[in-house]
């Protein structure tokens, strides 16, 4: 089963929610808590995904074993399919800190 990982708002600063323990994790920014979720995912034994949500509850990013999925879904929107699938994957783009 993928274990996912929720990056969130919360009480003035950000949290994230670990998969498997339930635990929360606080953060200052969303950038730190994006980082750290990613992180962890990344180091989790299985399948693992980090999904990032804004003020209003949207998602917001998504990342599936370190691949950002929306990069990949509006790309290939934009682009005919027979292009789109030849396209090179996409890396995340750096989290300002500043913007969170």
């Amino acid at each position: 089963m993928t274990c996912v990982f929720h990056v969130a708002p919360f009480d003035g600063g950000w949290c994230v929610k670990i998969c498997d323990t339930g635990e929360v994790l606080f953060f200052k920014t969303g950038g730190e808590a994006e980082r750290q979720a990613r992180r962890l995912a990344a180091l989790h034994p299985g399948p693992s995904e980090v999904r990032v949500h804004d003020r209003q509850g949207r998602q917001v990013g998504r990342w599936i074993d370190g691949a950002s999925l929306l990069d990949h879904e509006l790309r290939a929107s934009r682009v005919p399919p027979t292009i789109a699938s030849s396209l090179p994957p996409l890396l995340p783009e750096p989290v300002d800190d500043r913007a969170a």
